[in-house]
C-alpha cells in the first residue's frame, strides 16, 4: 500500500486484499483510494456523517460507475464505503 498527500487530501493505492483491512470513515473528504489501478474511490461526506451516501467509484477511464453493488462497482468496494 502507498500514501501520497496532495494539496492537503490523501491518496491511498491499495489492492483489493489491502482494502478489506481499510475504512472509508477513516478517510476524509476528498480523499481518494485506488484499488489495483483500476478503481478509483472518492470519498464524500456530503451533509452525512457516513461517506457511503454521497462518495463515487470511476474506473480507469474516467466512467463513474453504477453505485449498485456487482452491477457498477464491486461487492467489496461496497463493503468498503459502509464500514
Amino acid at each position: 500500500m502507498d500514501r501520497f498527500e496532495l494539496d492537503g487530501h490523501i491518496i491511498v493505492r491499495t489492492t483489493r486484499k489491502e482494502l478489506k483491512e481499510l475504512k472509508a470513515s477513516d478517510f476524509k473528504d476528498g480523499d481518494r483510494v485506488i484499488v489495483n489501478g483500476k478503481y478509483w474511490i472518492n470519498i464524500k461526506y456530503g451533509n452525512y456523517k457516513k461517506p457511503s451516501l454521497c462518495s463515487f467509484v470511476m474506473d480507469g477511464s474516467g466512467k463513474i460507475l453504477d453505485c449498485t453493488p456487482g452491477l457498477g462497482w464491486p461487492y467489496y468496494i461496497d463493503s468498503f464505503l459502509h464500514t
